[in-house]
C-alpha cells in the first residue's frame, strides 16, 4: 500500500476532522499526470504550494486552539490550587 493511501486511512480513523485539511496526495498525483510535460514543474509546484498553504493555515489554527485550551486549563488549575 502506498504512503498516500495509508496516510488517508490513518487520518480518517484517528482524526476525521483533519481529513479535509491534509495533503491531498491522490489529487496532486492525478494533477501531475494530467499536466503537460513542458509545464509540469510549474503547474505541480503551484498545486503543491497551495496544499502547503492549506496545511499551514490548518496547523496554525490548531496551534492557536491548543494554546487557548492550555491557558484555560492552567487558569482553572491556579484557581483550584489557591
Amino acid at each position: 500500500m502506498k504512503f498516500g493511501k495509508r496516510f488517508c486511512i490513518y487520518i480518517s480513523i484517528t482524526m476525521p476532522e483533519w481529513e479535509r485539511d491534509c495533503m491531498a496526495y491522490k489529487g496532486l498525483k492525478k494533477q501531475l499526470n494530467l499536466c503537460d510535460p513542458q509545464s509540469r514543474d510549474e503547474g505541480f509546484t503551484r498545486l503543491f504550494n497551495n496544499e502547503l498553504v492549506k496545511m499551514n493555515v490548518f496547523f496554525s489554527r490548531k496551534e492557536e486552539e491548543y494554546k487557548n485550551e492550555f491557558e484555560v486549563r492552567r487558569a482553572k488549575r491556579v484557581l483550584f490550587v489557591r
